[in-house]
């Protein structure tokens, strides 16, 4: 099926290149912790050391999603962490941040108001940024192109 035509939320995780699926399982951590605080979750900052991440890019994905899990305008659409496809969330955040990464801000911004207010956006770009920037930094080229259909 030509990607344009896959429904929503069916991305399968196997066809993700290495770099993004480290992104997802950093992500699918995250959230783990967060939605069960009291449950044993594997470290996500932890992955992200393992991976070559400075603290600043540690620091700019838990700003980014601690701004969007407490203002987006809904609950995201993350999934477990052995889930065996892309939540619509999930895929637009590896494209958000594969924007950052070639430069485009402006494509990053659009991704960003699909959640948030625009009074949210500052503070949840300068977090993508700086984890887009320690990507690059650690060599997790995220792929460019759409995962969100």
């Amino acid at each position: 099926m030509p990607d344009g035509m896959r429904p929503q939320g069916l991305y399968p995780v196997r066809a993700l290149a290495p770099a993004e699926l480290r992104v997802l399982a950093v992500l699918r951590a995250w959230m783990a912790a967060h939605r069960a605080p009291a449950r044993r979750h594997p470290d996500w900052q932890a992955m992200l050391v393992c991976a070559g991440f400075r603290p600043s890019g540690t620091l700019g994905f838990g700003l980014l999603m601690s701004v969007l899990t407490r203002d987006a305008g809904r609950v995201l659409d993350v999934r477990g962490c052995a889930g065996a496809e892309l939540g619509r969330d999930e895929a637009m955040l590896l494209d958000l941040l594969a924007a950052l990464q070639r430069g485009d801000a402006l494509s990053a911004l659009g991704g960003l108001a699909e959640w948030l207010a625009p009074e949210e956006l500052p503070a949840a770009l300068r977090g993508a940024r700086a984890f887009a920037h320690q990507a690059t930094a650690a060599g997790l080229h995220l792929a460019p192109g759409s995962r969100s259909g």
